[in-house]
């Protein structure tokens, strides 16, 4: 994913009421990564767009204090990370990250330049009760991935995917759960979620569009749209899991839907009374119960592509 996005049902916000979505083709958290492939947005551009938009925000609502009341209740998607490895570190053509960095060196300087990005910018700029943060997927099974390490692409032959793509991979999702807990912790009054798409997604290689060739009869069963991006089936299989999840392994601390809940229980139990929207707290509780899945789910569907 190479994505930010932000979503809030604040309708005095006129249009920024249905989400923003920053989301740029081959980017990542490191500046340079995707150069290779032309021009992009990289996390840090993506971020200084977020800080337009806010300061519009503040100048439609024309109350600081309820501009600031509005955001913290927005929910914000962080889908970034995946380039900085398919377009950066295992592209050595291009880019000399490999050289510099073991796997484990280059995880732990992706999470930390990601850490600064959420800390200094996003949290800076009201972004507290739900935050997003989405792991890599087992890239190492995508299939131009394999075709690029040969027939089987791992030394063990009981593996259908590249086992030191995807052990790589692995490194920075742990260090991206680690950093959830740091970013809790330490930042009143945030929540930040750690969704391990990893976990979620199948690792079935097969692909569904092939040059030249017809599209399969139940494209529900393909984990792949073509040689790099997910199907939307896997796309959605990311969603629901995140807002409901299935297992505890899928998402830390907890999922969306129950983070909503708690959000919405505390602002009833606060009664303020200056509110992002027209309604009343009851109306408001019952419109985010509604909304918050289907909204979220137009996140997903907006930057939905691993390498856009």
């Amino acid at each position: 994913m190479a994505s930010f996005s932000g979503f809030c049902r604040a309708r005095t916000v006129g249009y920024f009421s249905r989400g923003v979505n920053y989301a740029s083709a081959a980017s990542g958290i490191r500046n340079e990564t995707g150069q290779n492939l032309g021009e992009r947005i990289s996390m840090d551009g993506q971020l200084q767009h977020h800080q337009i938009t806010v300061s519009r925000i503040h100048e439609i609502i024309r109350d600081k204090n309820l501009a600031t009341e509005c955001l913290s209740k927005c929910l914000y998607s962080v889908g970034m990370g995946t380039n900085d490895y398919i377009n950066n570190y295992f592209r050595p053509q291009f880019y000399p990250s490999s050289r510099l960095y073991t796997p484990e060196q280059h995880a732990i300087a992706l999470n930390q330049e990601l850490s600064q990005q959420l800390t200094v910018t996003l949290y800076d700029y009201g972004a507290r009760k739900v935050t997003t943060l989405f792991g890599i997927p087992p890239i190492g099974c995508a299939p131009a991935i394999l075709a690029a390490a040969g027939t089987n692409g791992s030394s063990s032959s009981s593996s259908s995917c590249v086992d030191r793509v995807n052990n790589a991979v692995q490194l920075f999702n742990t260090g991206l759960r680690s950093l959830v807990d740091g970013l809790n912790n330490n930042l009143t009054g945030a929540s930040f979620i750690y969704v391990n798409t990893y976990q979620v997604y199948s690792t079935s290689s097969s692909a569904l569009c092939i040059p030249s060739s017809n599209p399969c009869d139940d494209r529900s069963e393909y984990t792949w749209w073509d040689a790099i991006h997910p199907s939307e089936a896997s796309n959605i299989i990311t969603a629901t899991g995140s807002y409901n999840s299935q297992s505890p392994f899928d998402t830390y601390p907890m999922d969306i839907r129950r983070l909503t809940r708690l959000r919405v229980h505390l602002y009833m139990i606060s009664r303020r009374r200056h509110t992002c929207s027209r309604d009343g707290p009851l109306r408001q509780q019952k419109h985010f119960q509604d909304e918050s899945f289907e909204g979220f789910r137009e996140i997903i569907h907006a930057s939905s592509s691993i390498f856009r």
